[in-house]
């Protein structure tokens, strides 16, 4: 319904002819039918291939007023963005990785993206993971007869979430249904809400020690740059289900292969990585005790439908424009 009221107010919003150029044609078949029937009174501008070096660049974002950009589809160069100056830059999809957002609007271009889009998309598949690795510790190897450890179940097992912004908040929702119970240990989260929310705080130490699944929310920056060291991650014991769809930065990777190397973790399941696409031969996909996927916990229709329709919406006039 959310959705569809954005659509009726997309489409009532355009009072003129407005042109978006993309520069870069989408890898995505879904991204490319959405831009090609964009709203009355809209103009994509679009190309057959992409850019093929910096001479097209330019061409391609000459004269360009309007910018929309996939953020899957790889970065945008900040200095011939600069050079083009155009009055938006709208991604579809988290700005961060796609181009400097604090450089173009300090040179007054008016960049905007879609945050939340992915935000249930994400949390499902946290989910999902949780699941698979707490019942699947042989991954990918194949049966050979012998019987495999036993799984987890997750009824009155703990859940420990390390950060509690809207992923982590949805997952605890989603984990509660099945019976668990929530630790954080978020700076950010008060006592009475987390009473609200049913949700208990602790250390990080005591939830990461205590915890039978801990799944890792926290946003990349300086302050959670291994966030989760070589100490904290040796606090975990080696049957607790250890999941991040988040950053693979905020996790000493060298110190995770160590544990996973040693039999110290014995069920992991990762979205991201220090290294992607990740080696084949990377200890972190020959584990029989690692669940991995590519990147890919944000990938749904709905949550490409919401960065798209949302990024199309930031491109058009507003009424102090």
């Amino acid at each position: 319904m959310a959705d569809c009221r954005r659509r009726d107010r997309l489409n009532a919003a355009v009072t003129g002819g407005t042109q978006i150029t993309v520069p870069v044609p989408s890898r995505h078949d879904r991204v490319r039918r959405l831009l090609a029937a964009p709203p009355p009174g809209t103009r994509v501008l679009g190309f057959p291939g992409p850019p093929t070096d910096r001479a097209q660049w330019r061409a391609r974002l000459r004269g360009a007023d309007t910018v929309l950009h996939f953020f899957d589809d790889g970065q945008l160069p900040t200095d011939l963005l600069l050079a083009a100056a155009p009055r938006i830059v709208a991604i579809a999809g988290p700005a961060g990785g796609c181009v400097d957002a604090a450089a173009l609007r300090g040179a007054g271009i008016t960049v905007l993206d879609t945050p939340g889009a992915a935000v249930r998309a994400v949390a499902e598949h946290t989910v999902s993971l949780i699941l698979q690795a707490a019942r699947s510790p042989l991954g990918h190897q194949p049966w050979d007869g012998r019987p495999p450890p036993p799984g987890v179940e997750l009824e009155d097992a703990v859940l420990g979430l390390v950060g509690f912004g809207l992923v982590a908040r949805t997952v605890a929702r989603l984990c509660q249904g099945l019976g668990m119970r929530v630790h954080t240990c978020s700076a950010h989260l008060s006592a009475a809400e987390a009473a609200a929310l049913g949700v208990e705080r602790v250390p990080l130490g005591e939830l990461l020690a205590g915890s039978d699944v801990v799944s890792v929310h926290l946003r990349a920056a300086p302050s959670t740059a291994e966030r989760l060291d070589r100490g904290l991650l040796g606090l975990l014991r080696p049957d607790t289900v250890l999941v991040n769809t988040a950053r693979a930065d905020v996790i000493d990777m060298a110190a995770l292969r160590e544990l996973v190397r040693a039999g110290r973790l014995r069920r992991v399941a990762l979205d991201v990585f220090d290294i992607e696409p990740l080696p084949a031969d990377d200890i972190l996909r020959t584990s029989p005790g690692v669940v991995v996927t590519p990147h890919t916990a944000w990938l749904t229709g709905r949550s490409i439908d919401r960065m798209v329709s949302r990024a199309l919406l930031n491109c058009l006039p507003r009424k102090d424009d």
